[in-house]
């Protein structure tokens, strides 16, 4: 992933729409693309981290 324009949601509806987005794309990662997403992650890392973007 890299930077884009940072984004700032402003209202309740922004952050709520936000986090709905990031859940959908979280459950959707560790049950469909399982080993995309572990790959993605770096395993030979020893700090795991997840970061995530609303564009994505």
């Amino acid at each position: 992933m890299d930077g884009g324009a940072q984004y700032n949601p402003r209202t309740v509806e922004e952050v709520f729409r936000d986090f709905k987005g990031r859940r959908a794309g979280m459950i959707k990662a560790l049950t469909t693309e399982v080993e995309e997403f572990y790959q993605q992650c770096d395993p030979e890392n020893e700090n795991l981290c997840l970061y995530g973007f609303p564009s994505e």
